[in-house]
């Protein structure tokens, strides 16, 4: 009996431990949100304090020139004053000019020295920063002001109200936001003439390889994630805003044949395009795709140890080149028996020996370009 007190007892006492645990979690939680209440009213105050500052700037620009509009016009009147005067105010004119040589001053006019002359300001680059979270454009907006000119905007409407009377030299967009999100704002810009070559970075916190991937084939020019270094977020767009182009790495092509002079002749033909690997041997095919991934094959039809043919599953079976293009090399005798391989294997195209250099240009260019397609929708679709 009194064990089962003790244990009642326990019972209540961890009852109410773990309520003041709660009640304490509470509080804390409450104070947090109340925190992130707070940043984010003093965020939108600054959002709508850098709007009015800069509707006052414009309002500025346009009192000065009413103003100077209003001095030239009074200088005017005075030139109209002096006509008035006659000869009197001709012989004042000249004795004034006369004393004021004498003294050594610049006749109303002259312009300064160069060296004194104010130098012109360089002009900053216009940046748009899309981002839902009012906090995230303040906060983006003081480190990147001193550089360039920001234009925050914190829906997908504010940013195209933007675009109606701006052209930036850049976006920086995040993917996530109530309206629409990042990719499918990538996709409009892209699909509008005049914005379609405006760069596009996307700055989210979304850190997935695959969110990235869609990304840049929607066309992005570069992908940052969340929370990132002002110096590097700074280095990524000012090579975008350099107009300098990226240098792109040449595709893969191995070449397998058991031919030296064919082997040497693709080297030769393909070289200055693409980086090419050349396999005398097609025993070593399995131990060379551990090292390298080819954007395409050139495999001979007939070989001693293992036909073109046979290497078709070796190559399939072993990721990333479940789909890569592959082409036949063969002789004319051999051409029904490539030409059926091409229809039953997957292959994609086959060449005649000797190779003529145009025609394999050609061809391979042709599959590379259909493997890009092909790629660029798997990543569309998420696969």
């Amino acid at each position: 009996m009194e064990e089962q007190q003790k244990a009642v007892a326990e019972a209540q006492q961890a009852m109410e431990d773990a309520k003041r645990k709660m009640e304490e979690a509470q509080r804390v939680m409450a104070e947090a949100e109340a925190a992130l209440e707070e940043q984010q009213q003093t965020a939108v105050a600054e959002l709508l304090s850098m709007e009015t500052e800069a509707a006052g700037t414009g309002a500025e620009a346009t009192g000065m020139e009413t103003e100077a509009d209003g001095a030239e016009t009074g200088a005017t009147g005075a030139g109209a004053d002096t006509a008035a005067a006659g000869p009197e105010a001709d012989g004042a004119s000249e004795a004034s000019g006369a004393g004021a040589s004498e003294a050594g001053a610049e006749a109303p006019g002259t312009e300064a020295p160069a060296d004194e002359a104010e130098a012109p300001k360089k002009e900053k680059k216009k940046i748009i920063v899309v981002d839902d979270i009012a906090f995230h454009l303040v906060s983006i907006k003081e480190r990147l002001k001193s550089r360039y000119e920001i234009y925050p905007a914190q829906s997908a409407q504010i940013l195209f109200n933007i675009l109606q009377n701006i052209t930036p030299d850049l976006i920086l967009l995040d993917v996530n936001m109530p309206d629409v999100d990042g990719f499918e704002l990538v996709e409009t810009i892209k699909a509008e003439g005049r914005l379609s070559s405006i760069p596009i970075i996307f700055l989210t916190a979304k850190k997935d390889k695959e969110s990235e991937r869609k990304a840049m084939a929607l066309g992005a020019a570069d992908y940052v994630t969340k929370p990132f270094a002002d110096a590097d977020l700074i280095a990524r767009i000012e090579k975008q805003l350099s107009g300098e182009p990226e240098k792109m790495e040449k595709p893969v092509v191995l070449a397998v044949d058991d031919s030296p002079s064919i082997l040497q002749s693709v080297n030769h033909l393909l070289q200055d395009k693409y980086t090419v690997y050349t396999l005398p041997n097609p025993l070593l095919l399995s131990k060379l795709l551990l090292r390298i991934v080819p954007d395409l094959f050139l495999l001979d039809y007939q070989m001693p140890g293992l036909t073109g043919f046979e290497l078709v599953p070796i190559i399939r079976n072993t990721p990333p080149n479940e789909d890569t293009p592959i082409v036949f090399l063969t002789s004319e005798n051999t051409t029904y028996h490539v030409i059926e391989g091409v229809q039953n294997l997957g292959a994609k195209d086959f060449i005649l020996k000797p190779i003529d250099e145009a025609l394999l240009r050609e061809r391979i260019e042709v599959q590379l370009a259909d493997f890009a397609a092909r790629r660029r929708k798997r990543m569309l679709r998420g696969e």
